[in-house]
């Protein structure tokens, strides 16, 4: 009973704090892209979803910051690839162009994403560098679907979700200001021998 009591007494102290990620807010991902805060102040910069394959409408503008006249002076092109490439067996993906020192420049992978949001300033930008590493979080469950703020930057509990076979498995995280991330895994939680094609 004993042993009992001191290991809730545990579990309590390392939940002490984590709230739980608004799976409302943040599963749109509008929500997360108007809060990244770039490493500098650029005359113009936009996030896009690319879906290559759509008839009418491939591309999507999810937030844009600036002067957006400044396009005009450019001829862009969507990228043939980026980051966060998902909607298989179709294929969308995320990139970023941006206006600096009168140069039109994209933003196409996850290092150059990395790089583009430096500092870590909340919790949205936690969340989009923690897909950078192949986690996300589960709204169903607390152990991989919450975070606190920390006086060094972030914690987050997430989950490493593999599609085939279905496997869900709790992570800590650490994020700090500066973009450095730890992770830790917790087990995983759920497990099936069937397989989704996402």
């Amino acid at each position: 009973m004993l042993f009992f009591s001191a290991v809730f007494t545990i579990s309590c102290n390392q939940d002490k704090g984590f709230e739980k990620i608004d799976e409302a807010f943040y599963l749109n991902r509008e929500n997360l892209t108007s809060k990244i805060n770039p490493n500098r102040e650029y005359a113009y910069w936009e996030y896009v979803y690319a879906m290559p394959g759509h008839m009418y409408k491939p591309i999507e503008v999810l937030f844009s910051h600036g002067d957006s006249t400044l396009k005009s002076n450019y001829k862009i092109k969507m990228p043939e690839s980026g980051f966060f490439s998902e909607c298989m067996p179709a294929y969308c993906y995320s990139y970023i162009i941006f206006i600096s020192n009168n140069k039109l420049n994209y933003v196409v992978n996850e290092s150059q994403l990395q790089a583009f949001i430096n500092r870590v300033d909340n919790i949205e930008e936690a969340l989009l560098l923690a897909k950078i590493k192949g986690l996300w979080f589960d709204p169903e469950n607390k152990d991989a679907g919450s975070y606190k703020k920390t006086a060094e930057g972030f914690e987050l509990k997430l989950g490493r979700f593999e599609s085939c076979p279905v496997t869900s498995e709790a992570m800590k995280v650490k994020i700090d200001t500066l973009g450095n991330f730890k992770s830790e895994s917790r087990g995983i939680y759920f497990s099936s021998s069937e397989c989704i094609l996402e």
